[in-house]
C-alpha cells in the first residue's frame, strides 16, 4: 500500500473516485457527518480541502466524473446534477442543474463526457 486516507466515505453502493494528475476526488461524509466533495493529494493521500456541505441524502449512489477541463460532475440524491471546479485551494460551484423529473435513468445510470465536452447519461 502506498497510502491510505481515513476520511469517512459516504455510504454508497458506488464508491467512485475521480482522478486527475495530482488529486483524487470523492464524496465523503455520512449520516452523522456532512456530505462533501473532498480533494486528496494523489502522492501522499492527504485530504487538502472539502466543499461546503452538499444537499441530499447522506449517501452517494452515483459516480463522479472528471472532465478534460478539470470540471467535476456528479448527481446528488436530491436529484441535482452538480458541476464543481477545483481552484487549487478549495472548490467553486460552477453550476447545479435540477431536472423536472428526478427519477429514472439520468439519476440511476452512468455518465460519460464525449470528445466535444457534451455530457451523456446512459
Amino acid at each position: 500500500m502506498i497510502w491510505s486516507n481515513k476520511t469517512i466515505i459516504a455510504v454508497t453502493p458506488n464508491p467512485s473516485l475521480a482522478v486527475s494528475d495530482v488529486k483524487v476526488y470523492r464524496i465523503s461524509g455520512g449520516i452523522t457527518v456532512p456530505v462533501v466533495l473532498t480533494a486528496i493529494v494523489i502522492q501522499s493521500g492527504r485530504t487538502v480541502y472539502s466543499s461546503l456541505p452538499l444537499p441530499g441524502d447522506p449517501d452517494q449512489e452515483n459516480p463522479i466524473v472528471l472532465g478534460e477541463d478539470g470540471m467535476i460532475y456528479f448527481w446528488r440524491d436530491n436529484g441535482a446534477f452538480n458541476a464543481y471546479r477545483d481552484n487549487g485551494s478549495s472548490f467553486d460551484k460552477a453550476w447545479v442543474y435540477q431536472p423536472v423529473q428526478t427519477t429514472g435513468a439520468a439519476l440511476n445510470g452512468n455518465m460519460a463526457i464525449g470528445p466535444n465536452g457534451n455530457i451523456f447519461f446512459i
